[in-house]
């Protein structure tokens, strides 16, 4: 299993697919259309506007009005065209380096990799949506309101973007590479309606916005003895004065 996703990963990481080279980042797109298509799910390349590549939709219950959980991740990357050859994917003592192997093709791939694997009971019950923007990158102009549509459809959502267990206020340096093990841990944003927040949350919110949500992680590290968590968030309660 290991070497299949490490195949898969290699595949889309190897692609110069910054937010602003749309053929790359519809290539990706198109890849992951074939994986979800080889697993029996109906499967749309969404036409967000010449802005942006294409996005993915992928679906195991084609015609579902409202879907009981919906994946989303990010096809494109922060970096230019010409990253690949300088520096492709590879392997070098159990840690996989490559741009935007992390952020966010590591996600991309264990999303599909999940639903490949689930067991056919769960995927015959579970109406279950798949969601893969091209534009994450430069603040989803282009997929926000597609995404808002479908977030508005779905019961829960998880969100595959990497995170990290540090609660250091530095910037994450670029590039950092990403463990894999037999055992793979993927720390998820879920991004439901906005809760309750603990103090001096929002304050930490406006000072790095690209880190809301992220309460849980190893910086953009897979380790082969962490567990998958998933923060569950609910709306907050009205709050009176007495």
């Amino acid at each position: 299993m290991l070497e299949t996703y490490l195949k898969d990963l290699e595949e889309v990481v190897n692609i110069d697919c910054g937010s602003n080279t749309c053929d790359g980042v519809t290539r990706v797109a198109e890849i992951m259309k074939r994986h979800y298509d080889e697993i029996g799910f109906a499967t749309e390349l969404v036409d967000l506007g010449d802005k942006a590549g294409r996005g993915l939709f992928a679906t195991n219950k084609p015609g579902a009005e409202k879907f009981d959980i919906m994946f989303n991740a990010h096809l494109d990357t922060v970096y230019p065209d010409g990253t690949v050859a300088q520096r492709p994917f590879r392997v070098e003592d159990g840690t996989v380096y490559g741009p935007g192997c992390a952020d966010c093709k590591a996600g991309v791939i264990a999303i599909f990799h999940a639903l490949k694997n689930a067991r056919k009971e769960d995927l015959d019950r579970l109406a279950i949506a798949v969601c893969y923007n091209p534009d994450e990158e430069v603040s989803s102009l282009s997929s926000r309101e597609w995404l808002a549509t479908m977030a508005k459809k779905a019961r829960r959502a998880v969100v595959s973007e990497p995170g990290r267990r540090c609660r250091s206020r530095r910037q994450q340096p670029a590039g950092r590479p990403l463990r894999h093990s037999r055992r793979r841990q993927v720390h998820n944003r879920s991004h439901q309606a906005p809760g309750p927040r603990r103090q001096g949350h929002e304050r930490d919110r406006r000072r790095h916005p690209r880190r809301h949500g992220l309460q849980h992680g190893s910086r953009n590290l897979l380790h082969s003895h962490r567990h998958p968590s998933l923060e569950r968030r609910g709306r907050p309660r009205d709050r009176r004065r007495h």
